[in-house]
């Protein structure tokens, strides 16, 4: 379990199996936070497209480590992806998020309230990650520490490294954490991506945690007990939102420094015991600068060779052109881990040849003594956490990227079989850069269930055999097809191939020794249907999938804009989204596994001829028209019809809301608006606080009649009769009930006070 006390909203991306394999984007999304501090409602909807300072990038509005990104919101969420985690001394995780940094949203004792976090995450949850929201202590923020909190009550949901997904309540005071309840909902989440994470704090400063899970909330878990907050003198109380990874690197290994340089290697270092590599018992080792230690003697060579023709006694972590003399250097030493001695070499944010630091790494050499199961055995740990280049200038590499590009991997220097491993993406130019949402070495792992690990394990002198399968899974339309699926082991290390269903041929390569590779054919079917092989001793999963999108169509003007598109599909599901058309973008969601979003931008269009487009989206059709400008006053479209004359005008946002009083509702005007669509449902909502300081949600839809308006105002009126002291906000927005699109929007603030 963990506590993290604020502060950083989050993004993670990454990858994982429980031995190495390739996987699919996983990622964050925010796309709603609320706080309620006794009268005084503080909401920041993430659907606007309004840029920060409207999201928490403002200062004023946020307490953060790193700002978040100027393009983070758009699509309907707060998109964390790329942002940089801080990672606190003394903690194996990267942390990120936000605090509520205004004053008039501050709790005060007696006063109750809430604090609500709606999360949104693509291809299920990573283990080693989680998000949290917290009522707390406004933190005491050093970059490179821990948050000194002095009080807090924190609610977190978390999959564990045991694949279990848990929502834990508890309470913390001066940085020490007690679990109020725990409870396993791994059963709960199948298929589900969105989740809203709740605390309340009545008048008696009791705190209460509960969870709605699916976009409408259609699971709620209570969670038991409950914490009462002291409110200690002399400190202000706020919420917060946040999100964690375990890194892949291990603390410590840093008490000597290889100076900075190029091309350098330390002396005979010491690892601290005796390892049993392929027969050969060492002590000692050499590091080298550019990522990697030998056993036989220092390595100077910039240029990567194949690890598996070598005659180098050598273990790479990322054998490259690294130049530490405009960033970080290199650092090694001995520790433990799990109780067992160890030597570490760390490369954190080393730059490359000539001199580069655009772009870093940070990547990671451990070995641990396990002689405890037998003389010289010992486990070698490949950790990674950012991969940004691949190439120095000196090996064909321009910017860091292309030429010689690196290998990982292992060798014994005698090329006999099973001496040697090179992992794969290894040379393959973009193969192993955090770019890359498939292959890059750290969205993947090798016997460990965290992103970035690579595990082998050394016994009687020889490395267990390990299999690499990519990728792990097959995704196909109904009408069936045909897949490859690539192996990389130790030479002398056999494996098989078995379909499990008689509807997953295995066409070639049902068995082999080391790298191989496996063809199958999948048969056409009428229905979504789930199957499997085992390969290797890893179970392929095949999917047959049916997808959906939603709306179906988007309609602009000649200015442009944006949109979104829903995806529907079974989980596991793999889909792209592609423009067909230059002056259609897609600006993410460009590929995603079960139910996913697609956002996309329409430029303006400066021809006199309206145009129709498409998206390709999940193998559905998505199709984009832009028309007439209604308002402008132009012949957009040189037909000869101008704005609301022209029967294919795009109807302008031209509602507006005017606010009256509480008591009174708000009042609604269509004057501008064009009566050519129809027919056109109105859908609208307000927001307040209500008896017990919850967000109130109203809904109303009316399809309005087919003949153009003959109304300027339409007044609706909440039911019932509320006390309210705070502003209410009522919004609007039109729907074409054909296609589901949703356009003109508008909001209105009615006076705060009751006449």
């Amino acid at each position: 379990m963990k506590s993290f006390y604020l502060l950083y909203c989050l993004i993670l991306t990454f990858f994982i199996n429980s031995s190495f394999s390739f996987g699919a984007e996983f990622s964050y999304d925010v796309s709603k936070y609320t706080q309620v501090s006794g009268n005084s409602i503080f909401i920041d909807n993430f659907n606007d497209d309004v840029e920060p300072p409207d999201g928490p990038s403002g200062a004023s509005t946020y307490r953060t480590l790193f700002p978040f990104s100027a393009n983070a919101e758009s699509g309907g969420f707060l998109n964390l992806n790329g942002n940089d985690a801080s990672s606190f001394t003394g903690d194996e995780d990267n942390v990120i998020g936000a605090e509520l940094n205004d004053n008039t949203y501050f709790f005060n004792s007696g006063s109750g309230g809430t604090v609500e976090c709606k999360f949104r995450f693509t291809n299920g949850i990573n283990e080693g990650s989680g998000f949290q929201i917290s009522i707390l202590t406004l933190s005491t923020v050093v970059p490179g520490q821990s948050p000194v909190i002095a009080e807090s009550a924190f609610f977190n949901l978390e999959k564990r490294l045991s694949g279990e997904i848990f929502a834990t309540f508890g309470s913390l005071t001066n940085n020490l954490d007690v679990v109020i309840s725990d409870s396993n909902i791994t059963s709960l989440l199948n298929g589900i991506t969105d989740v809203t994470l709740k605390l309340n704090i009545d008048n008696a400063n009791v705190v209460t945690a509960s969870l709605d899970i699916g976009s409408n909330g259609s699971i709620d878990v209570t969670m038991q007990g409950s914490h009462t907050l002291a409110f200690l003198s002399g400190e202000d109380y706020t919420g917060s939102f946040s999100g964690w990874m375990e890194r892949a690197i291990r603390n410590g290994f840093n008490t000597y420094t290889l100076a900075s340089n190029d091309d350098e290697s330390t002396g005979e270092v010491q690892i601290g015991f005796t390892v049993n590599f392929f027969g050969l018992n060492f002590s000692s080792l050499f590091v080298n600068n550019n990522g990697n230690i030998t056993f036989d003697s220092p390595l100077t060579t910039y240029t990567p060779f194949d690890l598996t023709t070598t005659g180098q006694q050598i273990i790479a972590p990322f054998f490259a052109d690294v130049d530490t003399r405009n960033s970080s250097s290199v650092t090694y030493g001995t520790g433990t881990v799990g109780g067992h001695n160890a030597f570490g070499v760390n490369w954190e944010n080393v730059g490359y040849y000539n001199q580069n630091a655009d772009k870093l790494n940070s990547f990671q050499l451990v070995l641990i003594d396990r002689s405890d199961t037998g003389t010289g055995n010992f486990d070698i740990e490949l950790n990674y956490d950012k991969i940004e280049w691949e190439t120095g200038d000196a090996s064909g590499g321009t910017g860091g990227l292309g030429g010689d590009s690196a290998r990982s991997g292992y060798s014994n220097g005698t090329t006999n079989a099973g001496t040697f491993l090179e992992l794969p993406g290894s040379a393959v130019n973009g193969a192993l850069l955090d770019s890359n949402m498939v292959t890059g070495i750290i969205h993947n792992s090798n016997n460990s269930n965290l992103p970035g690990r690579y595990l082998f394990k050394v016994r009687n002198g020889v490395i267990e055999c390990t299999f690499f399968v990519s990728p792990v899974s097959g995704s196909f339309d109904t009408g069936g097809g045909t897949g490859t699926v690539d192996i990389t082991a130790p030479g002398g290390c056999d494996w098989t191939a078995l379909s499990n269903d008689s509807w997953i041929t295995i066409t070639s390569g049902s068995s082999g020794s080391g790298n191989g590779e496996v063809l199958y054919s999948v048969s056409a079917s009428t229905n979504a249907r789930v199957g499997t092989m085992t390969i290797a001793e890893e179970t392929f999963t095949v999917r047959v999938c049916t997808f959906s999108i939603s709306p179906e169509s988007g309609h602009f003007d000649t200015s442009g804009g944006t949109g979104t598109v829903d995806v529907t599909a079974p989980g596991g599901c793999d889909w792209t989204a592609l423009s067909n058309d230059s002056w259609i973008t897609i600006t993410s969601g460009s590929n995603g596994s079960g139910n996913g979003t697609v956002a996309y931008s329409i430029e303006e269009n400066t021809s006199s001829v309206s145009r129709t487009g498409t998206l390709t989206i999940a193998g559905q059709t998505f199709t984009v028209i832009q028309t007439e400008n209604c308002t402008n006053g132009i012949d957009d479209d040189g037909d000869g019809d101008v704005d609301c004359a022209d029967s294919d005008c795009f109807p302008p946002c031209a509602i507006k809301l005017t606010g009256t009083s509480p008591l009174y509702g708000v009042a609604v005007d269509f004057s501008n608006l064009c009566a050519v669509i129809k027919p056109i449902e109105i859908k609208m909502w307000a927001e307040f606080p209500g008896i017990v300081n919850n967000i109130v949600l109203l809904n109303l839809e009316t399809a309005l009649p087919a003949a153009p308006f003959n109304r300027n105002n339409i007044e609706l009126i909440p039911e019932g009769v509320f006390n309210f002291k705070t502003g209410v906000v009522w919004h609007i927005r039109l729907i074409d009930p054909t296609t589901g699109e949703e356009f003109c929007t508008d909001s209105v603030i009615i006076p705060a006070e009751v006449p």
